[in-house]
């Protein structure tokens, strides 16, 4: 093994777990100073009940584990416990009373013991000047991922009420403040790719975030975020978070991958022609739109006009775990203000050659009928690969491809899509029954 190139040597220690490095380590020590890097996994999680800001400081600061470091994972979620305490409830109360406060005393000593360490640690939690520490220190990190949907805890209680979207606090200030500092500080890095699954939208009406925006944008190949829209005091503020927004859109002209969305059911008029204008990503690869409410023309404007880049689009979001059926039916909708589906798709169709076409949920156009075209869970997930079963599971969404990709007849497509439709919604009455 001593024997053996570095390359090879390091292309063994690419496949080895943590345990396994610790041992290889011990065997010389040349194999020591080899496998020193691979001790820090290349994606660092954060949680805040743990001092992870306080380790992440010291490892910047670690001439070897500094470089070891690509990706940054924050975990910021936050427990309404008002909501939470009640969410328990609904979801025990057929089982045996002791049974069921036996788990509920587990699940809520295990959130007071990590909320009293949160508390504890909040003077060093997303902190602009640990960030900015930690970020001139990491030369190979490339990616920053923001959650506030996922779950921080482990008590299967606490992730079972979790997936109840009353048990999640948005905290619209902290969330604001701790996006700007990272805004910021990123300017130190090269960095490739952010995503947010839960942004408050009036962020992009801030000053301080808006003079920082370009320095971080200039390099990014992938943006991707789901914004709040649910709390807007007047329509001047919305009007100056979307201009906002375009601005920060027009820092990353070297985007690949762009995912916009809207996390709630409040689904705002979003056009394309009114705060971009003409503007075109050279680059741009793949493109999500979810959760709002659409002009035909404008859409496929904006989409024709990056026909000879774009290859897939995908189109509407699906949410079912532990969603009750009114709010993901709300929460699923892509709504046509203007024009129709079978409209855009045609006009995709003939201006564009996609390879992957992926729509998802419920589609509604402005039409006299309520009823909306049901496309299910779509055909592949967020990396692009077929979901299992996809065929029975989003036939809709398979014939709304064909129909781009292989120009079938749109007739034959719509009848599958209210069949599915049909099918779809006798099953609904049928659970809620």
């Amino acid at each position: 093994m001593e024997r053996l190139p570095n390359e090879l040597r390091e292309e063994i220690l690419r496949y080895l777990q943590l345990q396994d490095i610790k041992s290889i380590r011990l065997a010389s020590t040349s194999w020591a100073e080899l496998a020193q890097p691979y001790l820090i996994p290349p994606t660092f999680l954060s949680l805040p009940h743990r001092d992870d800001f306080g380790r992440l400081l010291l490892l910047s600061q670690h001439p070897s584990f500094a470089c070891s470091i690509e990706k940054l994972e924050l975990d910021m979620g936050e427990l309404n416990e008002y909501h939470a305490r009640h969410n328990t409830f609904f979801v025990q109360y057929m089982r045996d009373p002791e049974d069921r406060d036996h788990e509920s005393h587990g699940a809520w000593a295990e959130y007071a013991e990590l909320k009293s360490r949160k508390e504890s640690l909040a003077d060093k939690y997303c902190t602009l000047d640990i960030l900015e520490e930690v970020f001139k220190n990491l030369p190979k990190l490339r990616a920053i991922d923001i959650n506030l949907m996922r779950c921080p805890f482990r008590h299967p209680l606490l992730q079972q009420i979790w997936q109840i979207p009353t048990t999640r606090l948005l905290s619209r200030v902290s969330t604001t403040q701790r996006f700007s500092n990272i805004i910021y500080a990123a300017r130190h890095l090269s960095l490739e790719s952010l995503t947010h699954d839960c942004l408050p939208f009036e962020v992009w009406s801030q000053r301080s975030i808006l003079e920082n925006v370009r320095a971080t944008f200039q390099g990014l190949r992938t943006l991707k975020v789901c914004l709040d829209y649910s709390v807007f005091p007047n329509a001047l503020r919305s009007s100056n978070s979307f201009s906002g927004f375009s601005s920060a859109l027009y820092a990353a002209p070297n985007l690949r991958t762009l995912h916009i969305g809207f996390a709630n059911s409040v689904r705002p008029h979003l056009n394309f022609t009114e705060y971009m204008g003409e503007y075109t990503w050279r680059n741009l690869h793949t493109l999500g739109l979810e959760g709002m409410n659409i002009a035909e023309d404008d859409v496929a404007s904006f989409l024709t006009r990056h026909a000879a880049t774009l290859k897939r689009l995908q189109l509407g979001v699906y949410k079912t775990s532990g969603y009750t059926q009114r709010v993901a039916n709300m929460q699923n909708i892509f709504q046509f203000r203007q024009g129709t589906l079978r409209g855009l798709l045609t006009r995709i169709r003939e201006a564009m050659r996609l390879e992957k076409l992926n729509i998802k949920g419920d589609v509604m156009e402005d039409t006299d009928s309520l009823t909306p075209y049901k496309y299910g869970p779509g055909l592949y997930n967020d990396e692009w690969i077929q979901v299992p079963d996809a065929v029975n599971t989003a036939a809709s969404a398979l014939a709304a491809e064909r129909f781009v990709l292989e120009e079938t007849e749109w007739d034959n497509a719509m009848t599958r899509f209210m069949t599915v439709s049909m099918v779809l919604t006798e099953t609904d009455t049928m659970d809620n029954e």
